[in-house]
């Protein structure tokens, strides 16, 4: 449920680029429209020891009345039952906000 000015508007996939690196990860590039909102790009390495990073990027216009608040959910199957999640927290972070929050 989205309340305020929320990004919660499904996205539109754009174009996708997938690249090996050396044999040490597979980089996922995808592009995605918000619509009128912006656009937003995910980049994601899948390492050979398991490990899945994710980079996150959107772009708003300009036009927008408010800045909306913007997030990233991901959805894992209930099998990969041993997942560990490492970001910036435990509450909301923002970049301004870095040294008031701990990697974890």
């Amino acid at each position: 449920m989205c309340h305020g000015p929320v990004l919660c508007k499904s996205e539109d996939l754009l174009d996708t680029s997938i690249s090996v690196a050396e044999e040490e990860f597979v980089q996922m590039t995808s592009l995605f429209s918000y619509g009128k909102i912006g656009q937003g790009r995910v980049v994601t390495r899948m390492f050979t020891d398991g490990i899945v990073a994710m980079d996150y990027e959107v772009t708003l216009s300009p036009d927008l009345p408010t800045l909306p608040r913007v997030g990233l959910q991901v959805k894992i199957p209930a099998e990969f039952n041993q997942v560990e999640v490492m970001g910036m927290g435990p509450g909301e972070n923002y970049v301004d906000r870095l040294e008031a929050s701990s990697i974890g």
